[in-house]
């Protein structure tokens, strides 16, 4: 729940937000106590789980609803960037080359900092690979990683990613 206020009759009215869309969803509460309930809703948090839901989800266009147009991307993988994209076109053809590769994969946040206009999100990979990627890596095995993902955001949409391993 995001806000209540008691109103006079015994109710409240809370304010609930949806994590996956970031919309406002409002509903009447009877309460049985006169004090508040308040829990600040960080709208930072909501779009990176809406888009890693997104990307579990090998739900593309749900992605890139919540990048903004001039989108950076970078992949780190032991210093080195591995994979880029700038714009949102770009990104759209990395993410569906990406999504090719895997049979299912799932992020799963472990830790969660903001600074700034950045969130730092340290996450667990697991991935089933749908092709061979090398001689090390073949279709059926599962592939874990621990990583941090670090998201800037403007305008209500994210700018950047950088994803490390």
């Amino acid at each position: 729940m995001g806000r209540a206020r008691a109103a006079p009759d015994g109710t409240a009215w809370g304010t609930l937000y949806d994590s996956r869309s970031s919309r406002v969803i409002r509903e009447r509460h009877a309460l049985s106590h006169s004090w508040l309930v308040s829990m600040p809703v960080d709208p930072h948090r909501a779009l990176v789980e809406r888009y890693l839901a997104a990307y579990n989800g090998f739900d593309i266009p749900g992605m890139l609803s919540a990048l903004d147009a001039g989108i950076e991307f970078r992949n780190v993988s032991n210093g080195e960037v591995t994979a880029s994209a700038n714009g949102i076109e770009e990104f759209r053809l990395l993410a569906e080359r990406a999504a090719e590769l895997f049979r299912t994969r799932r992020q799963t946040i472990t830790g969660y900092a903001e600074r700034d206009d950045r969130a730092i999100v340290d996450v667990d990979y697991e991935g089933v690979l749908a092709a061979d990627l090398s001689l090390d890596l073949r279709a059926g095995q599962t592939l874990t990683l621990a990583g941090r993902s670090t998201f800037s955001f403007s305008a209500g949409r994210i700018t950047r990613i950088v994803d490390e391993s």
